[in-house]
């Protein structure tokens, strides 16, 4: 495991800071469980097949023993807590690739036909899925926004706040991953005013993006969040594939998106 090479991969959030892009065990094992328990709940997301933690870490070319690097206060250099347990998380996806990948690239010629690819893999894919041989995009991106909606929503049912939803969290066979920043609310926090409008502000943050009435789509104010991810997502491919596909309706995607989320949440309004 070498550590150098993740220096730039550091996570947003979660138990632990400055992680190297290195998983806490911590952050593993709290990722599986929370995995699991939403699968069972219809979330479609990924799956933990093992968490493996690491005795030993390759920084610099030698390998050193974890122990011996917290002895040396190499963690602790690095803002680590002296606990901090590296580990390895085996995951199982229909594909691992994320949203974020056909979006943030190149605009060389060669690598666009790379993110046609995969696009068109992670198409052939969902149509499997639906006992189709092939979908469109138009078909692909109906099913997709749908799809999203129905996930947030079940998440926000039961009480979990995923805290960081963006392109990077969701992969282009529409699940979601990265459950180190999930967060449990209860019925009973929602009868303290101060607690209720918090989880209030997170439930937007993770929806970021809403068809309110027949008409009007209200953006997020920030650019993560699964309204805004649908619609960033619609308006990239939209430049991807400008000869294949009419241009798709990102508000009407935002209304099978808020349709699907509301079916759970009937009741949800976005917080000011």
């Amino acid at each position: 495991m070498n550590v150098q090479e993740w220096y730039a991969r550091r996570r947003p959030g979660g138990i632990t800071k400055n992680t190297l892009g290195l998983l806490d065990k911590r952050d593993a094992l709290h990722d599986a469980k929370v995995s699991e328990e939403l699968t069972k709940l219809g979330v479609r997301t990924h799956r933990v097949a093992a968490v493996i933690e690491l005795k030993e870490l390759n920084f610099r070319g030698k390998v050193y023993p974890v122990e011996s690097l917290k002895r040396l206060g190499f963690f602790r250099r690095k803002q680590l807590h002296e606990d901090f347990a590296p580990a390895i998380s085996v995951r199982l996806f229909g594909t691992r690739t994320r949203a974020v990948e056909v979006i943030l690239s190149s605009d060389a010629e060669g690598d666009k036909g790379r993110r046609r690819e995969m696009m068109r893999s992670a198409i052939k894919l969902v149509a499997a899925e639906q006992g189709k041989e092939d979908m469109s995009l138009r078909e692909y991106m109906d099913w997709f926004a749908t799809t999203l909606g129905n996930n947030v929503g079940i998440m926000h049912k039961h009480g979990y706040l995923h805290g960081y939803l963006t392109l990077q969290n969701v992969t282009l066979d529409g699940r979601i991953t990265d459950f180190d920043s999930v967060t449990r609310y209860s019925a009973q926090d929602l009868q303290d005013p101060k607690k209720e409008r918090e989880i209030s502000q997170h439930l937007t943050r993770d929806v970021q993006g809403y068809f309110r009435g027949a008409t009007t789509w209200r953006p997020g104010r920030w650019s993560n969040g699964a309204g805004n991810t649908l619609v960033s997502f619609a308006r990239s491919l939209n430049e991807l594939f400008p000869d294949e596909v009419p241009a798709l309706d990102r508000s009407e995607l935002a209304r099978r998106f808020t349709q699907a989320y509301l079916s759970h949440n009937p009741n949800y309004a976005p917080a000011d």
